[in-house]
């Protein structure tokens, strides 16, 4: 009887582990949300308007097949717990958090799941309330984003305040002495030493001015306006174009046609060709803005980007994927628009074969003068500024993610590639128009109203 007994025995220990390591692997979540196992790093946080939200304290969120869960911060335990499925719909799931103190931050713990491979999303039940959104912490460990260093020795931060209440506009340097501000007011600021004081300069308007640009270092024209209004009987202002022979210290109204419509951006290469582009309005000189004539051609109705590679070449793009080239000054323009809908935010070419574009998730590569495109890996999202020296050297401003580990994980809004690998600098935060006046010496205005100069010192 031993011998049987003890085979019973056995057999029930084995039973008894095969069930526990069963459970240990057994899917509670349903299909469609078996993604969510494992590490997710926190990377960006939204909402939170409704009074009660409580905004996540932690940085890292882990998650068993056991429907345990912990959070840490800096590699710290701050909670764990169990989560519990409050309900199901075709949309989403809704689950609990279940823990001593609550760590994901929305009242009673109910969070709205949302994942697919390496994303995830958990939403307060509530309008308003917090929403968080995480990456896989293991995606941190590809030698593409590390980084052990948060900030760069090669860059070079001051600031100086600009010392006046306005809404600033756009900015542009001829030299690292002498530059200007576009305000929203319709006046012009301009510094005599690098920015270190301002000056007002009077131009007689009161219409927004969004852009400036000089073809020497007398001449220069700054452009805006307004293409709406509001109210019964109201006219619309228009757009407006203004010009200094002195260096900017007076400024005179340019002689246009009436045109509902304003000017955003104005820029030129040499002395003679320039555009200026707006909502409604797309003008084109070729004498250095003595006269000015309106850009008309097939399918293009909203560029708003303007790139001159040489005194011939230039590229427009805009909305909807629109993307134009010219090589004879802008006489004719071939259309080069992508099929997706996406604005290009960007564009920029080293010759006419090689050039990028940067749109609201991707950058991508042309090797045949614009003709196609392919997406390059790992690159920074929403570039709105960009200055390539090469195929593998580069600034841009945009967002991307670093780790110097998997479970600390930074953004960067400025990104530099050095030889095809990118490199960030937490520093620079939020910003307006920038201005380069080369790939190593940058301009543009901060959050706090200083001017910033970015000087790259490699």
């Amino acid at each position: 009887m031993k011998p049987l007994t003890l085979r019973f025995s056995r057999l029930a220990c084995i039973v008894i582990i095969a069930a526990f390591l069963y459970q240990c692997k057994k899917d509670f979540f349903p299909q469609k949300y078996h993604d969510i196992y494992g590490n997710w790093t926190i990377r960006n946080i939204s909402g939170g308007l409704f009074p009660t939200s409580i905004k996540p304290t932690f940085d890292i969120l882990t998650i068993d097949h056991n429907m345990r869960f912990a959070t840490y911060r800096n590699d710290t335990l701050i909670s764990k717990g169990n989560i519990v499925i409050v309900s199901e719909t075709a949309d989403y799931l809704k689950i609990d958090f279940v823990s001593k103190n609550n760590p994901i931050g929305s009242p009673g713990g109910d969070q709205i799941v949302r994942v697919s491979h390496d994303t995830l999303i958990l939403s307060d039940d509530c309008a308003d309330c917090f929403s968080s959104f995480f990456v896989r912490s293991e995606v941190y460990l590809n030698e593409n984003y590390t980084q052990s260093d948060k900030r760069l020795d090669f860059i070079d931060l001051t600031y100086y305040p600009i010392g006046v209440n306005k809404s600033f506009t756009s900015i542009f340097f001829q030299n690292e002495a002498l530059g200007f501000i576009s305000c929203s007011d319709g006046s012009i600021l301009k510094t005599s030493n690098g920015g270190k004081n301002w000056k007002i300069m009077q131009t007689n308007n009161t219409l927004p001015l969004y852009g400036i640009s000089f073809v020497s270092n007398d001449i220069g024209f700054a452009v805006g306006g307004t293409s709406y209004c509001g109210g019964t009987g109201c006219i619309v202002p228009g757009y407006i174009m203004l010009k200094t022979i002195d260096g900017g210290e007076t400024w005179e109204k340019v002689s246009l046609p009436y045109k509902q419509a304003d000017l955003k951006t104005i820029k030129f290469y040499g002395s003679s060709f320039g555009i200026a582009l707006g909502t409604g309005a797309r003008l084109i000189t070729r004498n250095g803005g003595q006269t000015w004539e309106n850009i008309t051609w097939e399918n293009m109705t909203a560029v708003y980007h303007i790139f001159f590679l040489n005194d011939n070449v230039a590229f427009l793009s805009g909305i909807m994927g629109q993307l134009f080239k010219t090589t004879d000054r802008g006489e004719t323009w071939q259309n080069l628009s992508l099929k997706n809908n996406s604005e290009i935010n960007n564009v920029m070419f080293i010759n006419e074969q090689i050039g990028f574009i940067s749109q609201y998730n991707s950058l991508m590569k042309s090797i045949d003068g614009g003709l196609t495109w392919s997406r390059i890996e790992y690159a920074p999202i929403g570039i709105y500024a960009m200055y390539f020296t090469s195929e593998t050297n580069a600034v841009v401003f945009g967002a991307r993610s670093f780790a110097s580990s998997k479970w600390d994980v930074w953004d960067s809004l400025i990104n530099v590639l050095i030889d095809g690998k990118w490199y960030g600098d937490e520093r620079i935060g939020p910003h307006s128009d920038l201005f380069f006046l080369n790939p190593k010496l940058i301009y543009t205005i901060t959050n706090e109203s200083e001017l910033l100069i970015i000087r790259l010192t490699n």
